[in-house]
């Protein structure tokens, strides 16, 4: 398919290489262009490899083909004598790009080629990576591995150069500009506008099978992105794999509402801030400053439970509270599916088995400590459970050792009659 009416192309890097008219080179030329033809099955698959086609021809008949089908495996040469086995012997192969002498992750295929005892090697541009014609031409002293065959080979090209130094434009460009190569399309209207859909549906086809699956990334602005929410793939052709995006200029603006954001996760910023949980200590007393009994009414029970113990990873009593109160510790308002664990501070070992935070469905949840551990070091045990966020509920001794370790991030005060 040529390119679309309405299409103008400007090819502003220089080509090197003409494609060739001499008459001697005429019987090569179909060979070189089923070369290009197979390497393209490797396009969107072999890159920063180039694509590489390879035709071995024998008394006039194609004996096998080849390409390189995916980066890192055999490539097209190696991929060609392989299928040919035997019958590679006294034949010509035919390769769009001169065949390589060095190792990397596949040996090479100058190697390959004369020890396959292959006469004639046709190829259509140079390699710039110091391909492999010294080692055809002059034989096994110039191969890497030392390869077995006698005399030199019979090497002809470049064939067709300008188009297979095209079909690997990015290959080439990496190698002899040190950038990739690119492409700029532009859309837009006679008059000059480019707001709206320009283009008909037969530049769209040509677009993409012509221009995107040609190449390896494309880039548009982030106003692009944000006016028309483009997919940026290629929807026409016989492409399995897509094009990298890429997007300049994303505007980045924050931070926005970062106090709220930052409470939202106040365990997880504390545990790297901080190197501990997040500590929020709840009093419930009188207004004479007694703590027994019943204290808060139902209203701040229910907010204690949605927005203090929900909220929190764990809930910490001392066993006093628990011998006087035998409470579930649990969230028993709002949407919860899942409980805070339950930390007892019980170092003069007073709890009771039967106690409901050891008997419970949940008794897994708890965690009692029996030793009498600085606060510091309690939150580091903590931390170490998986723990970032503290709602500590004990009595007036737990309060004042939390207190006196200055380990408290927020403190809430429940008044009751």
């Amino acid at each position: 398919m040529g390119r679309p009416s309405g299409c103008l192309f400007f090819l502003r890097a220089p080509q090197r290489g003409a494609p060739t008219d001499t008459i001697e080179f005429d019987m090569h030329y179909p060979y070189i262009q089923r070369c290009l033809e197979l390497a393209e099955n490797g396009r969107g698959k072999v890159s920063p490899n180039p694509l590489v086609g390879c035709v071995i021809v024998k008394g006039g008949a194609v004996i096998t083909e080849g390409w390189h089908e995916a980066f890192g495996e055999s490539h097209a040469e190696t991929a060609a004598l392989r299928k040919a086995g035997d019958l590679a012997r006294g034949a010509t192969l035919y390769v769009n790009l001169e065949p390589c002498r060095h190792k990397g992750k596949q040996p090479p295929c100058t190697d390959a080629i004369i020890r396959a005892g292959i006469t004639t090697v046709v190829f259509g541009a140079r390699d710039p990576r110091n391909g492999g014609l010294e080692v055809l031409k002059f034989g096994p002293a110039f191969a890497p591995l030392g390869a077995s065959a006698g005399k030199g080979l019979e090497v002809i090209g470049p064939v067709m150069e300008a188009e297979c130094r095209r079909l690997n434009r990015g290959f080439f460009s990496l190698i002899e500009q040190k950038r990739p190569w690119v492409t700029v399309k532009k859309a837009m209207r006679k008059d000059g506008t480019i707001t709206g859909k320009i283009t008909d549906e037969e530049q769209d086809r040509w677009a993409h099978s012509h221009l995107r699956a040609t190449h390896d990334a494309i880039l548009v602005g982030a106003g692009t992105v944000v006016a028309d929410d483009p997919s940026l793939n290629v929807r026409h052709g016989t492409m399995t794999s897509h094009p990298r995006r890429i997007i300049l200029g994303l505007e980045v603006i924050g931070p926005v509402m970062e106090a709220e954001c930052r409470r939202l996760n106040r365990g997880f910023f504390s545990l790297i801030e901080q190197k501990r949980p997040w500590v929020t200590i709840k009093k419930a007393m009188r207004k004479d400053g007694t703590i027994t009994g019943k204290i808060t009414d139902e209203e701040q029970d229910h907010w204690t439970h949605t927005h203090l113990r929900a909220k929190h990873d764990a809930i910490l009593v001392g066993a006093g509270t628990v011998v006087a109160d035998d409470p579930s510790l649990n969230v028993r308002h709002g949407t919860m599916t899942s409980h805070p664990r339950r930390i007892i501070l019980d170092p003069h070992r007073k709890l009771s088995k039967e106690s409901l935070v050891l008997s419970d469905a949940d008794a897994e949840r708890t965690l009692v400590i029996q030793e009498k551990l600085p606060i510091p070091e309690l939150l580091q045990k903590l931390k170490e459970e998986g723990i970032t966020s503290l709602l500590v509920e004990g009595g007036k001794g737990v309060w004042r050792s939390f207190e006196e370790s200055g380990c408290i991030d927020e403190e809430v005060l429940l008044l009751g009659n």
